[in-house]
């Protein structure tokens, strides 16, 4: 499972949780998810609806995708 694409995407200003990606990359995004790489989270008990890239899913991307 590559979660690279998810990570640029979710850095790259985000995407929305019903768009055609999230539908196409579904388990990379629950993977993310899960490990706390990405979130919805706007402020302390407020969700949207758009993923965004977390403070550890950039230091992932840093460590493991640079190129």
């Amino acid at each position: 499972m590559d979660i690279k694409e998810v990570l640029i995407k979710a850095w790259r200003g985000g995407f929305s949780t019903k768009s055609a990606f999230a539908r196409y990359k579904a388990n990379e995004i629950a993977a993310c998810a899960s490990l706390g790489y990405i979130t919805t989270k706007v402020k302390p008990n407020l969700y949207g609806t758009n993923w965004h890239i977390t403070k550890l899913g950039l230091e992932v991307y840093d460590e493991c995708y640079q190129d």
